[in-house]
């Protein structure tokens, strides 16, 4: 399994999902918010593919972990860390408006209502970038998205349990 998170980026100036992807115990990879580095890393990948990709980011306005069901074709005008913008408007005119996820097992983890939730919105930035370019460039791999909500609603420790449960369910 292969975990990746994000470093800062605007107001997160520790980003959570990079620490728990650092401390998670497997092989893990914490990238700028940049989506040069993100197109890099994908691309890296494509020859030699993960079984499992697992990919963390915060979601500052989210009070729980949420688990990403589909990835949206779509990306906003948010810059990224380096001032690039790649939106707004489709990622790839052809392919469908989204894309769903080939890792999370519906009977596994919805039923655990309160640690986290599923979510059917990645948003338009590059949590949903990174997932979508995964599920279109890594075919033959399990694919997922997990949301992590900031230090200020759920500190380190408590991140730490409801992240080592999910990992228990893969």
């Amino acid at each position: 399994m292969l975990i990746t998170g994000f470093g800062p980026f605007g107001e997160v100036a520790d980003n959570p999902s990079g620490e728990l992807a650092r401390t998670s115990g497997h092989e893990n990879v914490v990238l700028p918010v940049s989506f040069r580095a993100v197109d890099e890393f994908i691309d890296s990948l494509v020859s030699n593919p993960p079984e499992v990709l697992l990919m963390l980011g915060v979601a500052a306005k989210r009070d729980s972990f949420s688990i990403e069901l589909v990835a949206r074709n779509l990306v906003g005008a948010l810059p990224d860390v380096e001032g690039m913008a790649y939106g707004p408007g489709p990622l790839d005119p052809a392919v469908p408006f989204q894309l769903g996820t080939t890792l999370w097992r519906a009977e596994e983890f919805l039923s655990q209502a309160g640690q986290w939730s599923p979510s059917a919105d990645a948003g338009d930035y590059l949590c949903n970038y990174i997932y979508f370019r995964a599920l279109q460039k890594l075919p033959d791999s399990r694919v997922g998205f997990l949301h992590v909500p900031p230090y200020s609603v759920l500190d380190l420790s408590g991140q730490r349990d409801v992240f080592g449960s999910i990992l228990e369910r893969l």
